[in-house]
């Protein structure tokens, strides 16, 4: 059987720089969970995420219930993670976390819809498109 590749996402930043990666705390297969603030509805609190493209494990979101629009957050300076756009989902906005610490380029969206699973990994010509046609 042939071995199979995946995406980790090792450095990720808020748009202040911030880096998400969490060293501390929940790990997944032995990587670092990436990690946001998640605020709304009575939540207010660290979720951290699979590192792994198309992983959708995570840690630290009891309470925060499905359907639901939440605001997603640096933890460490609160400052809202941009929208990229709209989610496929209807309802959703996609949130970008940058994978470069300055500049345009690679990002992660993740959708604010508790549940959504259509985030996705964005390359710099992908991100380049959706602010040409906003």
């Amino acid at each position: 059987m042939a071995d199979r590749a995946f995406i980790v996402i090792t450095q990720a930043y808020c748009p202040n720089g911030h880096d998400l990666v969490a060293y501390e705390g929940d790990r997944f297969d032995g990587f670092p969970g990436v990690t946001v603030k998640v605020v709304g509805h009575g939540v207010d609190q660290l979720v951290h995420l699979s590192p792994m493209h198309g992983d959708d494990r995570k840690s630290g979101d009891d309470g925060i219930e499905a359907g639901k629009q939440y605001e997603l957050r640096c933890p460490e300076c609160g400052v809202d993670l941009p929208t990229f756009g709209a989610c496929d989902c209807g309802s959703g906005r996609l949130r970008s976390i940058s994978l470069m610490r300055e500049g345009v380029g690679e990002i992660v969206a993740l959708c604010d819809l508790a549940g959504c699973r259509r985030s996705r990994v964005c390359d710099g010509l992908e991100t380049l498109a959706a602010f040409i046609d906003d």
